[in-house]
């Protein structure tokens, strides 16, 4: 099997739609009370409100050009119970991206197209993936049989594949409240159609261990 390089980037600051987060920068994630509500709806207008990342590239790339095949968004919020997250993939060839068909009684670890997060602070740390069927997995300290109790839909459009998801604060430890609690995210992505070796990229080219960044809950 080819080695994979897994690559995690940050979640995204609260500026113009227009503004890339500078490396190394906090990150602000807005309350909108109303996400509990709307957030399985991929087009509600409160993810306009969001938190927005954007600025996707491929990490290590050692002089070569480091722009991604495909772009990909990802738009985060929070109420003060859940952290919800939208992440978009954008593919012109939707139709060849691939993933093991959706199975609903069963967590395992994605391949193909899919997604990543990695979330720590002051306790352990907790990472999500998800694919472009909908399939996830989440594990702390690679505990797999530990659960966030998160849940994510899927969805294929004519020009991308998204994943809408809730994540609730009390499953990863974590109290919005208490002004010493920290919480710190990455997010990456993997563009596979099939490949051996999946091209992956990541918000500013972060790496794992090296670019961390802190999420201020507002």
């Amino acid at each position: 099997m080819a080695k994979r390089l897994w690559i995690f980037v940050s979640c995204c600051l609260f500026l113009p739609l227009s503004t890339v987060l500078a490396e190394d920068s906090a990150i602000s994630v807005p309350k909108i009370e109303n996400a509990a509500a709307e957030w399985k709806n991929f087009d509600a207008p409160f993810w306009d409100n969001a938190c927005k990342l954007a600025n996707f590239k491929i990490p290590c790339s050692y002089g070569k050009p480091d722009s991604p095949r495909e772009a990909t968004e990802i738009n985060i919020a929070h109420d003060g119970k859940n952290l919800y997250i939208r992440f978009t993939a954008f593919d012109e060839k939707v139709s060849a991206a691939t993933a093991k068909p959706l199975c609903n009684y069963k967590e395992f670890r994605p391949l193909g197209d899919m997604g990543k997060m990695l979330l720590t602070g002051s306790w352990r740390k907790i990472i999500f993936e998800f694919d472009c069927n909908g399939n996830k997995y989440d594990s702390k300290d690679l505990d797999k049989d530990w659960n966030s109790y998160w849940k994510l839909r899927a969805r294929k459009t004519d020009k991308s594949w998204q994943a809408v998801m809730m994540i609730p604060f009390e499953s990863i430890d974590f109290n919005p409240a208490d002004p010493k609690a920290k919480l710190k995210g990455f997010f990456g992505r993997e563009y596979s159609h099939g490949a051996k070796e999946p091209e992956e990229s990541s918000f500013n080219g972060g790496v794992l261990t090296q670019n961390f960044y802190e999420m201020a809950i507002e």
